[in-house]
């Protein structure tokens, strides 16, 4: 049965205060509209695609998709970086898979040849064709831009500015000496859920950790942690346990270190830092229930094997219960039961403003597709 989607989005009360606030309807992470107009607002933003690390040489290449767009990531032959559609202009097959390095881009379909910068170079068979223009059938590039470490595109082509009080956040890395850590390896986690349900979870000021997560908890103060809303991103951070946990055969104390950061940028990235370690998620949606997290590790340079196994190991083991509890969160949301839940009001400030923030934007994409 199809929903009149203005009036599910406006279910969402976002002025009130935050102890008055009921939780988004289920019908924002059940029905395939809210999903199509999910899309539409996560392309209008810049996407943390990759590491800076992942290209270390002429030719370095990663590739992927981003609702419903393939792209690829490339060094070219002057040191710089470019995107394109991961798409051949000829019968538009996918040019490159997975990650590797090349010197030259060749179509697998029909043998056409790009350079790395994009420009058509070979198109074997076509002589004769009228009106063909090696020019116009170039690649097509998708803008991109560094922040921090990281590499960001604009499947849009008119993506918002990145908000200005994230420079606030960049000067906490560069004080976590993030510039130091350089990037390990990447795991991909696909999970039964929308998108938002894990970064709901992710926003919920640590309500969850103590009971969820006890490996985890037993390294942090928890009486300590602390939750900051800013205008388009929030932080959680909190201090080490004086007492972490001993027995646990998980997680330990060296992977904290002094404190433990933690912080998601709208709408879909979050970078956590803490002890010799950074890992970075960006969730990307595949279908209502369906969405990977994507998980980027960074480690300090001389780090020991073992310790690198040892807390991908710990982090994997927080990302399990974090799936288990999604998944389970997914089925519920289809409940005949259920419709809205509440709010902790001093821990779940930052899903209350990624809520609000997606009400806004729901409404400005509902109000252009009329």
């Amino acid at each position: 049965m199809s929903i009149k989607l203005e009036s599910e989005i406006n279910k969402f009360d976002s002025n009130v205060a935050i102890e008055a606030a009921d939780t988004p309807p289920s019908s924002w992470y059940l029905d395939p509209q809210f999903f199509e107009l999910d899309k539409k607002v996560l392309i209008s933003y810049w996407q943390f695609v990759a590491s800076l690390d992942q290209f270390s040489e002429t030719g370095s290449y990663l590739s992927g998709s981003f609702c419903g767009e393939p792209y690829f990531i490339v060094k070219t032959e002057t040191g710089d970086l470019k995107a394109f559609f991961n798409v051949c202009r000829h019968h538009a097959a996918e040019l490159l898979h997975g990650e590797g390095c090349t010197k030259d881009i060749v179509c697998p379909y029909h043998a056409w040849n790009y350079s790395l910068d994009g420009q058509l170079k070979k198109a074997p068979q076509m002589a004769g064709v009228k009106n063909f223009s090696r020019e116009k059938l170039s690649l097509s590039e998708i803008p991109l831009k560094i922040w921090n470490k990281f590499v960001l595109l604009d499947f849009s082509g008119n993506a918002k500015p990145l908000d200005d009080d994230l420079n606030r956040f960049d000067q906490r890395l560069v004080e976590a000496q993030t510039n130091e850590l350089k990037f390990i390896g990447r795991r991909v986690y696909e999970i039964k859920c929308n998108w938002k349900v894990y970064i709901d979870n992710y926003l919920d000021g640590g309500y969850h950790v103590d009971h969820l997560h006890k490996g985890l908890a037993g390294q942090l103060k928890m009486d300590d942690y602390k939750v900051e809303n800013y205008k388009t991103w929030t932080l959680q951070s909190c201090a080490a346990s004086p007492n972490p946990t001993q027995n646990s055969n998980i997680d330990f104390k060296e992977r904290i270190g002094k404190e433990a950061l933690y912080a998601w940028i709208y709408p879909n990235f979050m970078i956590n830092r803490y002890g010799n370690i950074m890992d970075t998620n960006w969730i990307v949606p595949l279908a209502p229930n369906h969405c990977l997290t994507i998980f980027d590790y960074y480690f300090l340079p001389d780090t020991s094997e073992d310790f690198i196994t040892a807390s991908i190991k710990a982090s994997e083991q927080v990302q399990i219960e974090d799936v288990s509890i999604c998944e389970s969160v997914q089925r519920g949301l289809s409940s005949k039961s259920y419709t809205t839940g509440r709010y902790a009001p001093t821990l779940e400030g930052g899903a209350y403003l990624l809520h609000q923030l997606l009400k806004k934007d729901y409404l400005v994409h509902y109000n252009i597709d009329k």
